[in-house]
């Protein structure tokens, strides 16, 4: 396996664990709070990857050889998007409305795609990639919303406008990260301090809001997927996806980040138990044609690497 595939591999195994995020977002926060949950998660993540970084290169990591681009365009997106993600998700009042802001959520695969368009040199097939954007998109749609009646979903938007619009800002941060560390990192990789920054940053609204956890009063039921979300969605797959999006393929990985949402909604539905409908079937056939569309729409026209996602 060549280079490019391996690191192209990781970003797929972060999208693996990222399917399940959602669910454990929620859960974690009902337990911990929302700014304790992402405080402490992306805390022990970033300080996880730190330990990793140090024994792989046999030295202390060093921040100030970060691409001061990179520092201070990816740097703030990333912390912004912990924020609004987290929170935006925790902050809904009740778990049937976290299948509608996962649909809200996974605007990001296609807002990162133009972004990288519009970042790199690409050669671009308009009617293939708006089409497959607009496919992909109808798919999301119909596989999270497609069995509610949308009065509900209106009356919920007003009732949760606030997680809502956080859920938006995180769609389009992260897109903005992912597509900005292609082009600004230069091989650095500076997620461990990101998500130091990030945790210590949520802590303190933790902290200013009087939000305390427990942890001495938690359940092994907590723990567990809290040391799974720290080390595997908050560390590993993070880690894995800003690697990939240096030296992988984007365009794939935007293809298969398409995929994700129907992953996400079966997951969630089943550890929140909150049964998904049809929707998701006809959801998943959108899907896979928007995915085809997109993927012939975008190719770099620099080397061989294709315009990742």
């Amino acid at each position: 396996m060549n280079a490019s595939r391996l690191v192209t591999f990781l970003g797929m195994l972060a999208l693996a664990f990222w399917a399940t995020s959602i669910a454990y977002t929620r859960l974690l926060a009902e337990s911990l709070g929302p700014y304790s949950t992402v405080g402490f998660s992306f805390l022990a993540g970033g300080l996880a990857l730190f330990v990793i970084d140090a024994i792989r290169f046999r030295r202390l990591p060093r921040p100030w050889a970060i691409p001061r681009a990179y520092l201070w365009v990816c740097g703030p997106c990333f912390v912004a998007y912990l924020f609004f993600y987290g929170v935006g998700f925790a902050k809904a009042s009740s778990r049937d409305v976290i299948l509608q802001l996962t649909a809200v959520n996974y605007l990001w695969p296609a807002l990162t795609l133009l972004f990288a368009v519009g970042m790199f040199p690409c050669r671009v097939r308009w009617v293939s990639l708006l089409v497959g954007i607009a496919l992909s998109l109808g798919g999301v749609g119909t596989a999270v919303l497609g069995e509610m009646d949308w009065s509900r979903v209106t009356a919920a938007v007003k009732a949760d406008w606030v997680p809502y619009a956080l859920v938006v800002g995180g769609a389009v941060t992260w897109a903005l990260y992912s597509a900005g560390a292609r082009k600004f990192a230069g091989g650095a990789n500076g997620m461990p301090l990101f998500q130091v920054v990030g945790g210590l940053l949520a802590l303190g609204f933790a902290w200013a809001n009087g939000e305390a956890a427990a942890w001495g009063s938690l359940p092994t039921s907590v723990w567990w997927p809290f040391v799974y979300y720290a080390l595997f969605v908050a560390g590993g797959a993070y880690w894995f996806w800003d690697v990939a999006m240096q030296k992988g393929d984007l365009v794939l990985l935007g293809v298969l980040s398409y995929f994700l949402p129907l992953l996400s909604v079966l997951f969630s539905s089943w550890r929140l138990d909150q049964p998904a409908g049809q929707g998701v079937y006809v959801g998943c056939v959108l899907l896979v044609a928007g995915a085809a569309l997109c993927r012939r729409g975008a190719t770099l026209t620099e080397g061989v690497h294709q315009c990742q996602k």
